[in-house]
């Protein structure tokens, strides 16, 4: 995997045409699932991962974010030297 530039590129040491896509996660959703007392709750409302999904690699973001790549059998494949996309975010709600 190589990361230039924010962007995660499939390198050509790799398996080609590995399934993954990248998932954007905020740091305070992320931090809020673990606050000691009553921590927010959140329901995945539509575009949740995939049952097959499985983390990959993480990598922290220049913002307030942090990115997970996913592997699943539900995703295009990428071909080697191509950038990985992002998933569209699920929607979520409070509960």
């Amino acid at each position: 995997m190589l990361i230039n530039n924010n962007i995660m590129v499939l390198q050509t040491t790799e398996i080609p045409g590995r399934r993954l896509k990248i998932l954007r996660v905020a740091n305070p959703i992320f931090v809020s699932l673990f606050m000691q007392g009553t921590a927010q709750q959140y329901k995945v409302v539509s575009g949740g991962l995939p049952a097959d999904a499985k983390i990959v690699n993480m990598k922290f973001g220049m913002g307030d974010y942090f990115d997970v790549l996913i592997e699943s059998e539900q995703f295009e494949p990428v071909p080697l030297g191509q950038e990985i996309p992002e998933m569209e975010p699920p929607v979520i709600t409070r509960i």
